[in-house]
């Protein structure tokens, strides 16, 4: 998924930049997401969809993610 791997580039840029000013006060702690978490809050999915959907993206053979398009087939998830 491109989205997911701008994002982990993103992250990759950022390394070795300060990571002490996550909270917003000292006892107050605030949660950053990862670039599965930031690409899915922008395609508007949560993060376990789109994880899914990754899986699904990388093991299946070429024919089944054809009928999944084109609606010839559908995925029954067992989350």
């Amino acid at each position: 998924m491109p989205l997911v791997e701008i994002e982990k580039e993103l992250a990759k840029q950022q390394q070795g930049a300060r990571n002490d000013l996550t909270s917003t006060s000292n006892d107050v702690e605030v949660e950053r997401p990862g670039a599965t978490a930031r690409a899915a809050k922008k395609i508007g999915v949560s993060e376990p969809t789109l994880a899914r959907a990754m899986t699904v993206m990388q093991k299946a053979k070429p024919e089944e993610k054809e009928q999944l398009r084109s609606g010839e087939s559908y995925l029954q998830l067992n989350p």
